[in-house]
């Protein structure tokens, strides 16, 4: 069930494009939305970009959390709570780019090591 792999990385692609959008980053997010369908070409290449991508993602959940917590802190609001939610955001983010090793492997094309020969 591929879809169930790729599923993580589209909520977490979903959950930037909203972040991106709030602060009127609308190109930005118009290419956060679009980038799960680069899955659609089923080449191996695509993998790679799309987990950096990721990782990407998820310094941008902890840069928002440093922004957010420091702001809050001068003001004196309470930012335990905010600081789990955007993190574990971020964690989540990151751990959205473990399937995608599968699909990778399971796109490789055959060599011809891997092809039985018929004969002696």
């Amino acid at each position: 069930m591929t879809w169930l792999r790729i599923l993580p990385m589209v909520v977490a692609c979903v959950l930037m494009a909203a972040h991106l959008y709030r602060w009127d980053l609308w190109p930005q997010a118009l290419l956060a939305l679009l980038a799960p369908l680069l899955l659609l070409t089923r080449t191996p290449s695509v993998v790679l970009p799309l987990k950096w991508m990721l990782g990407v993602f998820a310094l941008e959940w902890v840069r928002t959390a440093w922004v957010l917590a420091t702001a809050r802190m001068q003001e004196g609001l309470p930012t335990a709570r905010m600081l789990a939610i955007l993190l574990g955001v971020a964690l989540l983010t990151a751990l959205a780019a473990l399937p995608l090793r599968t699909l990778k492997r399971d796109w490789q094309p055959d060599g011809p090591s891997s092809r039985q020969e018929g004969g002696s």
